[in-house]
This record gives C-alpha cells, sequence and structure tokens, in this order.
C-alpha cells in the first residue's frame, strides 16, 4: 500500500476503512466531505443525510486505522 501525501487515505470500502495520523486530521477530512461527526471515545459516528455508521481508531504505530 502507498500513503500519498493526503493526512486521509481511504484503504478499502468493504468493510470501509481509512488510515490516518491523527483524530483531528480523520473528523476534519470527514467533515469536508459533508458528514457530521461526533467521536464516542475511539468510535466516531459517521452521519450524512439518510447515512449513518459507526467507525472505530485502532492504533497502529504512528498511524490509526479507522474501521466500521
Amino acid at each position: 500500500m502507498t500513503v500519498g501525501d493526503e493526512k486521509v487515505e481511504k484503504i478499502s470500502d468493504k468493510p470501509l476503512r481509512y488510515i490516518s495520523r491523527s483524530y483531528e486530521d480523520f473528523t476534519n477530512y470527514m467533515e469536508s466531505e459533508g458528514y457530521v461527526v461526533e467521536q464516542l471515545g475511539r468510535g466516531f459516528d459517521l452521519q450524512k443525510e439518510n447515512y449513518r455508521n459507526l467507525v472505530v481508531a485502532e492504533g497502529m504505530g504512528s498511524y490509526n486505522i479507522f474501521s466500521e
């Protein structure tokens, strides 16, 4: 896998997974994509129109993986 210069990269669609260096970068990215983001500890409730999903962050060295 190659990670570009973006602060957040989508890893896969099924299951939905993102990689980022920080919770703040992930939250800012998702909000820029039109989501309302509520952080619940390591969990992130993502809402956009009729879509709602919960992803959980797992630390992996210098990165966090956000997975459904």
